[in-house]
C-alpha cells in the first residue's frame, strides 16, 4: 500500500522519526479530529481496474476519513464563499488557520478539450492571484497558518512564483514543504 500525501504521518504510525514539528502538528491533529470508518466504494471505472488487472499491478492507496471531535466543534468554523472575497465571510484577522487545498489550481486554469485543464495566460493569473493573497492576508489572524494543497499547479511556473512573491510581502514564511522540498505547503503570518 502506498500513501498519496507526503503528511500521511498526521493519520498513519510513522515508521520514521518525526520531528519536533511533526510531533506538534500531530498532537494537534489527533487533538481536534477523530477517524471515522472509511467504506470503500468503486467507480465503474476502479471496479473494472480491479477485475481485469493481476493483483501485482493493482495499487491501493492508504485512505482515512476524519471528522472534528463533538467537543472541538465550538472552535471550528467552517464557511464556504468566494475566496476572491474572504472578507465578505471571514472577520479581519480571525482565522488561525485557512485551508485553500488546491482552490488556486481552479482559479488559474480553465477547461479546455476533453476536459483537459489549461493553465491561465500570465496576465490572467498574475491578478487572481494577488486578490486572493490581498483577501488571505486580510483574513488570517498573527501567527495563523495559510494552508495550500499539494496541486503542481499552486506552486510553480506563473502562479508559483507570483505567489510565493506575494506571501513574503505579506509577512508570511514558510513552515511545511512537501517531502522534496520543491513546494512550500504551510505559510505562517508573522503580523
Amino acid at each position: 500500500m502506498i500513501s498519496g500525501f507526503s503528511d500521511n504521518y498526521l493519520a498513519f504510525p510513522s515508521p520514521k522519526k518525526l520531528s519536533e514539528k511533526q510531533q506538534e502538528y500531530k498532537r494537534l491533529f489527533s487533538e481536534f479530529f477523530t477517524e471515522i470508518p472509511y467504506e470503500e466504494k468503486f467507480s465503474f471505472s476502479e471496479w473494472l481496474k480491479k477485475v481485469l488487472l493481476p493483483k501485482r499491478l493493482q495499487c491501493p492507496i492508504l485512505t482515512k476519513m476524519f471528522k472534528i471531535k463533538p467537543e472541538k466543534a465550538d472552535t471550528c468554523k467552517f464557511l464556504q464563499g468566494d475566496i476572491l472575497k474572504l472578507d465578505e465571510i471571514v472577520p479581519e484577522k480571525s482565522a488561525d488557520v485557512l485551508l485553500f487545498r488546491n482552490a488556486l489550481y481552479h482559479l488559474t486554469t480553465r477547461e479546455g478539450a476533453m476536459s483537459m485543464k489549461i493553465q491561465l495566460p500570465e496576465e490572467q493569473v498574475v491578478p487572481v492571484v494577488k486578490q486572493v493573497i490581498n483577501q488571505v492576508d486580510k483574513a488570517v489572524a498573527p501567527n495563523g497558518l495559510f494552508v495550500l494543497g499539494e496541486h503542481t499547479s499552486d506552486h510553480v511556473g506563473v502562479a508559483g512564483s507570483t505567489l510565493y512573491t506575494e506571501l513574503y510581502k505579506h509577512d508570511f514564511s514558510p513552515v511545511y514543504f512537501n517531502s522534496d522540498g520543491s513546494m512550500y505547503l504551510i505559510w505562517k503570518k508573522s503580523k
